[in-house]
C-alpha cells in the first residue's frame, strides 16, 4: 500500500536507480559517432593535428604555447611520433602543468566493440585513442582526465602536400 508522503521501499529503489543511470559515465565518443566499421589503415596513416577548438582550449584553459605544433604522426610501418603533446593528456584529472613532451612508439587499429580505436604504445605507456566518424575523414579523440569532465582533444588529419 502506498501512503502519500511516505514512499515505499520499491519507489525509493526506483528513484535511486533512475538517479544513478543519469549520473553514470558519459559515452562521449559514442554520441559523437564512433567508428563502427573497421577503418582502412591507409586512411589513418599521416599527420594529425589539433583542430581549432582544441588549440583554443590548449591556449585558454591549459596555458600552452600553441605556436609550437602539436601532432600525432601515424606511419605506414606502424611507427608513431607524438610531437609536443601537452602534459594534461597523461594526467589522471587532465590537469595542465604547462609542459609538452615528444615520444616515439607504435600504433595499431584496435576493436573496442562496438567501436574502433587506435592503440598506441610509447615509453612504458599503452593507451587508446578514440576514432570518430564512420567514413573518412575521421577524427581522433583524446579524453583528458575523467570522461565526465567533457574535456578532450580532437585531432584532424592533415592533407598531404
Amino acid at each position: 500500500m502506498f501512503i502519500i508522503g511516505r514512499p515505499t521501499i520499491t519507489i525509493r529503489i526506483y528513484i535511486i536507480i533512475v538517479t544513478l543511470s543519469f549520473s553514470s559515465c558519459r559515452f562521449n565518443f559514442y554520441s559523437q559517432g564512433c567508428t563502427a566499421a573497421e577503418p582502412n589503415r591507409s586512411n589513418l596513416i599521416g599527420t594529425w593535428m589539433p583542430n581549432h577548438t582544441t588549440l583554443k582550449d590548449m591556449r585558454e584553459r591549459g596555458g600552452y604555447d600553441t605556436s609550437v605544433s602539436t601532432k600525432l604522426v601515424l606511419m605506414e610501418n606502424g611507427g608513431l611520433e607524438i610531437v609536443n603533446m601537452p602534459d594534461w593528456w597523461e594526467e589522471p584529472f587532465g590537469t595542465s602543468r604547462k609542459g609538452m613532451a615528444s615520444y616515439s612508439g607504435s600504433w595499431a587499429i584496435y576493436s573496442d566493440q562496438p567501436c574502433w580505436s587506435i592503440a598506441v604504445k610509447y615509453s612504458n605507456v599503452a593507451t587508446y585513442l578514440n576514432l570518430i566518424g564512420n567514413k573518412p575523414p575521421y577524427q581522433i579523440e583524446v579524453i583528458l582526465g575523467d570522461p565526465d569532465s567533457g574535456n578532450e582533444m580532437i585531432f584532424v588529419k592533415q592533407e598531404e602536400k
